[in-house]
């Protein structure tokens, strides 16, 4: 799959009331517009006159699932860094303590 977290950074939440609702309730989600943009298979369209008709979430979650891959490697890199950094400080902090007791 070629789609992941830049794609899902693309992707802005939204907060919104349909406007033919009489019932004026908010809802959450995005926008299938925007969406299209990004990851055009996430968005279906109205057959009769191939309009922008919504989004299959549903389908959104193969991409969330490779976003969370993406960043859990960039973590388990960065924990890494960060015990290699560490093991470093350590051991400068030993050299200074033997160069301070001579």
């Amino acid at each position: 799959m070629h789609y992941g977290l830049a794609e899902i950074l693309q992707m802005q939440g939204k907060e919104y009331v349909y406007v033919n609702d009489p019932t004026s309730r908010h809802e959450i989600g995005l926008i299938a517009e925007e969406v299209e943009l990004v990851v055009p298979e996430l968005v279906y369209h109205n057959p009769k006159d191939n309009l922008v008709f919504g989004i299959d979430y549903g389908k959104l979650t193969p991409v969330l699932i490779e976003a969370i891959k993406e960043q859990q490697q960039k973590i388990d890199h960065q924990t890494h860094l960060i015990a290699d950094q560490q093991q470093q400080i350590d051991e400068l902090r030993i050299l200074v303590k033997k160069l301070l007791d001579e």
